[in-house]
């Protein structure tokens, strides 16, 4: 509960186990294989934004910090995702992806290139700016499978989700501001052996060309104001 900085744990049936306060702020984490976790932070008073703690949160390893620019920026998407025995996170808008053992052990740091779009270092600490500048950069943490890549973009001018097939080094951006179908991954957070979860929003609906090809049930939960979780499996 990052509103209150506290972790509130639950068994898989759904009942409520504890609550336990955090010294942070927190955003996203990981469960490492000794009950220790990865964090993803906040912007708060000791300005850490990726740690290891141990499993009553005291932070044992710091591995990066905001800079004082950064205070403004509040991710809303998914910094951590698991690929096969490993742990991606993202560190949000320097387009670098680390790469963690399950036992927080960082043994690779990976730059994703957008090529002359890409924002220079020092301007990375202002999402505002950057996307007022037309640059290109991520949202969220990769999703990988086999050598299948799904990633949300903003993509100059606008929000994009980049299919790529890392094998065959090939791939493109579908647009997903306007002209969507029930099939095109609007919001996407995880990925799990070909099959992904994402999620819709009340404004979404605007960006389908079709609203007649969602249920109606959906279609009213969305109007209503509430979100909807949407599940795909990518094509082979």
């Amino acid at each position: 509960d990052d509103a209150s900085e506290k972790m509130i744990s639950f068994t898989r049936g759904g009942q409520f186990v504890q609550k336990v306060e955090t010294p942070f702020w927190g955003e996203d984490f990981k469960v490492l294989d000794d009950g220790s976790f990865l964090f993803s932070l906040k912007p708060g008073k000791s300005n850490v934004k990726l740690c290891m703690t141990d499993s009553l949160f005291n932070i044992k390893k710091v591995f990066s910090c905001f800079d004082e620019k950064d205070q403004d920026n509040y991710s809303s998407y998914s910094l951590f995702q698991k690929v096969g025995d490993s742990i991606y996170y993202t560190d949000d808008m320097s387009d670098t992806t680390h790469v963690f053992t399950p036992k927080g052990e960082l043994v690779h740091s990976y730059l994703f290139n957008f090529g002359k779009y890409a924002p220079p270092l020092e301007a990375r600490h202002d999402a505002s700016q950057l996307i007022k500048d037309k640059h290109v950069f991520m949202y969220t943490c990769p999703l990988i499978y086999d050598s299948k890549l799904v990633m949300f973009l903003r993509n100059r001018h606008l929000r994009t989700v980049l299919y790529y097939d890392m094998k065959e080094r090939a791939g493109g951006n579908k647009d997903i501001d306007k002209g969507v179908s029930p099939t095109d991954i609007i919001i996407p957070l995880c990925m799990a052996d070909g099959y992904v979860v994402g999620y819709l929003e009340d404004y979404c609906l605007d960006r389908f060309e079709d609203k007649t090809m969602l249920p109606t049930d959906v279609v009213q939960h969305l109007e209503n104001g509430y979100r909807v979780i949407a599940f795909y499996r990518l094509k082979q």
